[in-house]
């Protein structure tokens, strides 16, 4: 394993550092062991009261040890650091650098080990008090943050509804989506404010398949988020 990864790491349980013997990662201070499979640690919580305990701990700092972090990785990671619940390597032969397996409500990093923590694609998926912590985390674990989430515009019907942290008008439109948050411009700039001090929000991506108005609805998209299929929020 990378020294370098190994100073950022810390146990999800108590917060104490960890070493590498064995294939396996062993907590300092509580003795608690993390399997190493195919060099890939999986650092997931075993039970959900773990998410409480957790974000009432006083984390260790560190100061940027690596530029970016992508958290909920999927196939396409970009970070020098990735992160997902699932292994990606075992299920479609993709080896992300650096690649941990572990939630996005528990990241194992110590404060400010990133530059950027990249968050496409994942909010939309989580419950409500998920994605407070996920938020919380990725703020803890990096200087700035990257938000790519779903524009509730672009949902039928839900543009009539007022949207709030909790997407409950989503969920009823959406019964058969893997979705069950969805997002506005205002509602995201207010529940991004509540962790990071600055938020732009811009659009990102349009539905139109003509190329020609494929990109003069990108370039509108940037400036009015209205017109955008997705928001992307940049956070310090």
């Amino acid at each position: 394993m990378e020294k370098k990864l190994l100073k950022i790491l810390i146990c999800i349980n108590c917060l104490g550092t960890l070493q590498f013997s064995n294939k396996k990662l062993k907590c300092n201070a509580c003795n608690k062991q993390y399997e190493v499979i195919d060099r890939i640690p999986i650092m997931l919580k075993e039970d959900k009261n773990l998410m409480l305990k957790f974000k009432n701990k006083r984390h260790p700092i560190t100061k940027f040890q690596f530029n970016a972090l992508d958290v909920a990785c999927g196939i396409e990671p970009t970070g020098d650091v990735n992160v997902d619940t699932e292994n990606i390597y075992l299920k479609y032969g993709i080896r992300p650098q650096n690649f941990i397996i572990a939630s996005a409500t528990a990241l194992p990093f110590k404060n400010k080990s990133f530059k950027t923590a990249n968050v496409r694609w994942l909010l939309e998926h989580l419950k409500d008090e998920e994605v407070l912590m996920t938020i919380k985390e990725v703020e803890r674990v990096a200087e700035r943050a990257i938000f790519v989430v779903p524009n509730a515009y672009f949902v039928p019907g839900s543009w009539k509804y007022s949207c709030t942290a909790i997407g409950t008008k989503y969920r009823e439109i959406m019964l058969h989506s893997p979705h069950i948050q969805i997002f506005n411009e205002k509602m995201l700039r207010e529940l991004l404010k509540g962790t990071f001090k600055n938020v732009r929000i811009y659009g990102e991506g349009t539905w139109i398949e003509i190329p020609i108005l494929e990109k003069f609805f990108s370039l509108l998209a940037k400036k009015i988020p209205f017109f955008s299929q997705s928001l992307k929020a940049y956070c310090e």
